[in-house]
């Protein structure tokens, strides 16, 4: 069971805790889309471009926060589909990236659009990107 703390933090780079990272972009522009998914419910989010990717030179906004069955049913199905045993990085022209960080441990899938063997990835990346985004349009 994941316990959600009450502290709140200005930035991820702050977070001492459970976080799920996800982005996607490159192409053409190089341009990045970051959302910093925090076991406290808190949401941040990064548009970057390919100039700047030193994480203390980065611009956090700060998104509305998830509540907690819905964070905890995101961590849930993060370990339901096993997606830290998935052992993968292969970016295409556009990238897709979901990473895990901890206090112990750090795991990062990648893949490109389009590949085949990504659809579990593919689902949820757009299920947690689907749910960020009710939460902030309320």
């Amino acid at each position: 069971m994941i316990s959600c703390k009450s502290t709140k933090v200005e930035n991820p780079i702050e977070y001492q805790n459970k976080m799920l990272v996800f982005s996607h972009g490159g192409g053409f522009t190089g341009g990045m889309k970051t959302y910093y998914f925090l076991e406290n419910g808190q949401v941040f989010k990064n548009e970057s471009n390919a100039i700047v990717s030193e994480d203390s030179l980065k611009v956090y906004e700060v998104l509305k926060n998830i509540p907690k069955g819905a964070v905890e049913q995101i961590f849930s199905n993060y370990e339901i589909l096993a997606i830290e045993k998935i052992n993968r990085n292969t970016p295409g022209n556009l990238n897709y990236t979901i990473q895990y960080i901890d206090k112990e441990t750090q795991h990062e899938v990648q893949w490109g659009k389009g590949q085949d063997g990504v659809k579990s990835l593919d689902l949820f990346y757009g299920n947690v990107l689907n749910l960020i985004k009710k939460y902030s349009e309320e």
